[in-house]
């Protein structure tokens, strides 16, 4: 449903024209779409765009496409409600393709500011928008994708975000993507163990329902679930972490433990386990034989016989120094172990 002709474009293009407002912004009407064949309503030119009135659709299909490539568009709701057809329960919330506001087909840079409305309803990403896009202020929900998507250096900021089948919020997981101020719940419907927000990096707090943000915006840290050996623990991290030097998370305060990711015990509460070993980074050059600090599975490369590598752990015993061939961190207990052995890793956020 993405491909355009370009009669249907040349439709959009003269209908838009005849409504546009007082300081060059252009109406997007439910009348004037309905004028202009139905939707999708496609924006192939940049400009201030800005909803009059509510836009319904009742098919399957994206209610506003961004076409306008490698120019800047605005999109102002300005209070009004784009409704799809679509409806998100737990366990019924099938993906699909069709988005309130998607990127037109190809390769597409269109730099969009999406701000100040609703977007409720449609099958895919509810909000899709691409490189240096920024949405601000959107009430998003019933989404069978995500309920925003947004490509490199987004900024994504005070939105709230509902019932999604995927992720309520996906950012790239790289290059400068920002995200704060944020509300999200019941994401993640579809199943397949999608989170609140995904991708991006917190210049501020937010609040995500299933417990995978900081509602302080400081920097989260885990130990994984799963094990690995010396070669493998440098992937052993999920997108948005990565295995944790000892000079990232030396102390513990400083940061946010991330209770839905990482591994925890009774009486944790909100902070690190104790007592339990995992690969650390030391800072030090490729080393597997040196002591704890200096041995590091040549860099996290390697894990064949005779290999040592720094294991590293919140020290369970306040009194003693441990083991015969433990050394203290402050309040850690680091020790070399065998890179072909599994343990688990220290992750901290990107």
């Amino acid at each position: 449903m993405r491909g355009r002709t370009t009669g249907w474009v040349l439709a959009v293009l003269l209908c838009t024209s005849a409504a546009e407002a007082a300081g060059g912004r252009i109406e997007i009407s439910q009348a004037a779409v309905e004028a202009a064949g139905g939707f999708p309503f496609v924006i192939a030119e940049p400009g201030n765009y800005v909803l009059t009135s509510d836009l319904v659709v009742t098919e399957d299909v994206d209610a506003i496409s961004v076409a306008a490539s490698a120019h800047t568009v605005t999109i102002d709701l300005a209070g009004f409600r784009i409704d799809g057809p679509y409806v998100c329960g737990a366990g019924n919330c099938p993906a699909g393709a069709a988005s309130g506001i998607a990127l037109g087909a190809g390769f597409n840079f269109s730099a969009a500011t999406v701000f100040g409305g609703d977007v409720i309803g449609f099958s895919g990403d509810c909000i899709q928008v691409s490189t240096d896009s920024r949405v601000t202020e959107m009430r998003v929900r019933n989404c069978g994708r995500n309920g925003i998507s947004a490509g490199l250096r987004a900024f994504v900021q005070r939105n709230t975000v509902r019932s999604t089948g995927e992720n309520g919020i996906r950012l790239f997981e790289f290059d400068g993507g920002v995200y704060a101020h944020n509300t999200v719940s019941f994401s993640g419907l579809g199943g397949g163990g999608h989170r609140a927000i995904v991708g991006g990096q917190a210049t501020g707090g937010n609040v995500c329902a299933d417990g995978s943000c900081s509602a302080r915006g400081i920097r989260r840290f885990y130990m994984t679930d799963s094990g690995h050996n010396g070669a493998q623990a440098r992937s052993g991290c999920e997108a948005g972490f990565h295995m944790a030097s000892m000079w990232e998370i030396l102390d513990p305060a400083q940061l946010e433990y991330d209770l839905v990711r990482g591994r925890t015990r009774p009486d944790a509460g909100a902070g690190a386990l104790s007592g339990s070993f995992a690969w650390i980074r030391t800072g030090h050059i490729p080393d597997d034989a040196g002591p704890a600090g200096m041995a590091n599975c040549d860099a996290y490369t390697e894990s064949g016989p005779g290999t040592k590598g720094t294991i590293a752990k919140l020290a369970s015993d306040w009194n003693t120094l441990g083991a015969a061939d433990a050394s203290r961190v402050p309040w850690w207990e680091t020790r070399t172990t065998d890179c072909q052995v599994s343990f688990p890793v220290w992750c901290v956020e990107d």
